[in-house]
């Protein structure tokens, strides 16, 4: 707004609108603000924990279902040939489609090898978990072979 110091003309001044001088929060009413704001972050942050977990929760499943099938499927590829798909092959030869990416609740993929002198477990199955690194089947790494000893 222009104000100029013209006598003829009026100057109107603008205030902004003000709370009445009597208007003031007592302490009571403050402190119930506070507590409603304290209540309501820490109502938002439980219940981030608890759908995270959740959702965790769900990203384990998943992987220990695929892990499930995709140990059929070598049973299955074993019968068929006569023995599991070489390292160099891995899950390839059971899944050739290109456009298929077998991955874990993570979305990383499962590690996959074959043991050319089979011991207890003639191939190597697991998902590197949710920590995103491979402690070769411990771990936070979930494993098709004690997956299949708790069942």
């Amino acid at each position: 707004m222009r104000y100029t110091a013209n006598i003829s003309q009026t100057v109107l001044i603008a205030y902004a609108p003000r709370r009445p001088s009597n208007f003031r929060m007592s302490t009571k009413r403050k402190k119930l603000v506070l507590a409603g704001l304290l209540s309501f972050l820490l109502l938002c942050v439980v219940m981030w924990m608890f759908f995270s977990s959740l959702h965790w929760n769900q990203r384990e499943k998943v992987t220990l279902s695929v892990l499930r099938i995709i140990g059929s499927d070598l049973e299955d590829y074993k019968k068929k040939h006569g023995q599991f798909p070489s390292s160099q092959e891995g899950l390839k030869a059971i899944y050739p489609n290109e456009g298929i990416a077998v991955e874990d609740g993570w979305r990383q993929r499962f590690v996959y090898s074959r043991n050319e002198r089979p011991n207890d477990k003639p191939f190597n199955l697991y998902s590197i978990g949710a920590n995103g690194i491979d402690e070769s089947g411990s771990g936070d790494d979930l494993d098709f072979w004690k997956l299949k000893r708790t069942n």
